[in-house]
């Protein structure tokens, strides 16, 4: 490409690295070309632009930020599971103290009904 447009320039390269521009035209030639007709190709809501590609601290940091919120929201899913295990496990201790309590009215009721008289 550069060979073909070499009277452009600086406005393909800067320095070593490609322009946006130039990142542009690669991507979307054919919109740059003399016909119309490549334009059907795409829809009308088609955003004819180029992501910015990121500089080399700006990708370190997008990167570590991430990462953060990865670990963040994995620190919470874990809470939950805890929060929902321990919820289950008193569900389950209630549970359990009710149908004790049950058996020990129950038990207590049938040696009346038995006997007539306390079992004490």
């Amino acid at each position: 490409m550069e060979a073909e447009y070499a009277a452009m320039g600086s406005m393909l390269r800067c320095g070593w690295r490609q322009t946006h521009f130039a990142s542009q035209l690669k991507k979307y030639a054919d919109t740059y070309t003399y016909n119309v007709y490549n334009l059907s190709e795409y829809s009308p809501s088609f955003y004819f632009n180029s992501p910015i590609p990121l500089l080399p601290h700006e990708d370190k940091f997008m990167k570590a930020l991430s990462r953060l919120s990865n670990e963040k929201s994995e620190d919470e899913k874990e809470k939950e599971k805890d929060k929902k295990s321990g919820q289950e496990d008193k569900e389950k201790e209630r549970n359990n103290e009710q149908e004790n309590t049950e058996k020990d009215n129950n038990n207590g009721q049938d040696g009346e009904d038995e006997e007539g008289k306390s079992p004490c």
